[in-house]
């Protein structure tokens, strides 16, 4: 097993988390991507958001409850008519009361808004899975990105070696005199390109690896270590027509329940705002009472009882009243608002139907067109293995010939040109078309695994 590993300082180590031993697999990117992407926790905000409007849609059903108090002091001059004069006037009183009402009747208003949260908060979840189905889905492509760059390291490493020893016995050749200098040279120049492949090769790797780290969010100074085990390839989506993947897609795939759970929300929002056309009936109760200092009551024709000793707690017991009432409310006309929200309302719902429809045929054009990638993948696999073998042959022939004099350099570099271009084929076909199988399974609801 091939390892490839980033050298970092101790500290930087220490201070990001991420365990120096550990040997990253697919799994372990995507486990930690869905633990510290920034987008999905802003999601998941977005969700607690819902959920608290759908509690506060549950408590319109609850009655409203209120209460208060107040206390007044009055100093000033007023006229006596009784004296014809102004007198200084100092007083205190004040009241309190509490109040109940509660909701009989609102055209269902309260129940469709409810309804409509609940719907909107399982939509807030859905978009949560898809986007967690997006990031699976990023990770996943830039590990595979990863692993093919590390084979096409290994695979320039090791033309790099053979175009090695073909210049130097090319060079040792050309000191024996069996050899030209314009044919040592081209051999020479053979092999410095491909070195410049190493060089491009290791290069894109690195690039790939700092991809990938990004995409996790893991900084750059941070040692990371990719468990590349070897791929089995085989032909997987065999048999499979794109209609039933597409079929298991729409069942399983949250892009899909969150479009429905939309168009559900719109239509309850519609039946709400057709709600408010209808008389609302509440009601209610309160409670209140009072007291002042200038109050008093006839104990005789010639004697009243005043503050103090009329006290505030006697008050407060002479002045309590309660009533219950109930309240009637019946829209007449409000300036066409509330037929002006009932239009836009079917525009919503209206709207949310267009969205089903353009996630669902999204969806099938992914489907498809994963589908057709996955199989012209496998027949260039396929085709580039026939390749590689037969282009090893003739690279072999061409070899012994070429040490042997009974061929040119150009045909060599020709024959090892060719061989180098088919076995990059072949790599990029095989890592093409894993790609494409995963991906098809993903929409099919199977996790990705490597």
């Amino acid at each position: 097993m091939k390892r490839l590993i980033i050298i970092l300082p101790l500290l930087a180590l220490l201070s990001s988390g991420v365990d120096a031993q550990k040997s990253w697999t697919l799994n372990d990117c995507i486990s930690y991507a869905l633990q510290n992407n920034i987008q999905l926790k802003r999601q998941e905000l977005e969700v607690n958001a819902s959920q608290k409007d759908y509690r506060q849609g549950i408590m319109e059903f609850t009655p409203s409850i209120t209460s208060g108090a107040q206390h007044t002091f009055v100093s000033g001059r007023e006229f006596n008519q009784y004296s014809l004069s102004f007198e200084d006037y100092n007083n205190q009183e004040g009241y309190f009361y509490a109040t109940a009402s509660l909701d009989l009747f609102k055209g269902f208003s309260n129940w469709n808004g409810m309804r409509a949260l609940k719907y909107e908060l399982e939509s807030a979840k859905a978009a949560t899975e898809s986007l967690k189905n997006d990031i699976t889905i990023n990770v996943s492509v830039g590990y595979l990105q990863v692993l093919y760059a590390m084979e096409a390291k290994v695979l320039a490493e090791k033309q790099a070696q053979v175009a090695q020893i073909q210049s130097e016995k090319a060079a040792m050749q050309f000191e024996l005199g069996s050899l030209s200098q314009g044919q040592m040279v081209e051999v020479k120049a053979q092999y410095l390109m491909r070195k410049s492949e190493l060089t491009n090769a290791s290069n894109s790797l690195n690039l790939s690896v700092l991809d990938l780290k990004q995409m996790l969010e893991i900084p750059d100074s941070v040692e990371f270590i990719i468990d590349s085990t070897p791929l089995q390839i085989e032909n997987l989506a065999a048999g499979v027509s794109v209609s039933s993947i597409y079929e298991e897609a729409l069942a399983v795939q949250p892009v899909i329940r969150k479009a429905e759970l939309d168009i559900k929300a719109a239509n309850k929002r519609l039946n709400q705002l057709y709600g408010a056309l209808s008389p609302s009936l509440s009601v209610g109760y309160q409670i209140s009472s009072g007291y002042n200092q200038s109050a008093g009551y006839k104990v005789s024709d010639t004697e009243w009882v005043f503050y103090p000793d009329y006290t505030y707690g006697e008050q407060i017991k002479d002045f309590l009243n309660q009533r219950v009432y109930f309240n009637l409310t019946v829209p007449i006309f409000q300036k066409y608002n509330r037929i002006t929200r009932i239009g836009k309302g079917k525009i919503n719902l209206l709207d949310a139907k267009f969205a089903k429809e353009q996630v669902e045929k999204g969806l099938l054009k992914k489907v498809e067109q994963a589908h057709a990638d996955s199989k012209a993948s496998w027949d260039k696999y396929l085709a580039s293995k026939e390749s590689v073998a037969a282009f090893t042959e003739v690279f072999e022939e061409t070899r012994k010939k070429f040490e042997l004099g009974m061929v040119s350099a150009i045909d060599f570099g020709l024959a090892q040109s060719n061989l180098v271009k088919a076995e990059g084929d072949l790599l990029h076909a095989k890592y093409s078309y894993v790609l494409r199988t995963k991906i098809l399974d993903f929409y099919r609801g199977v996790p990705i695994s490597i």
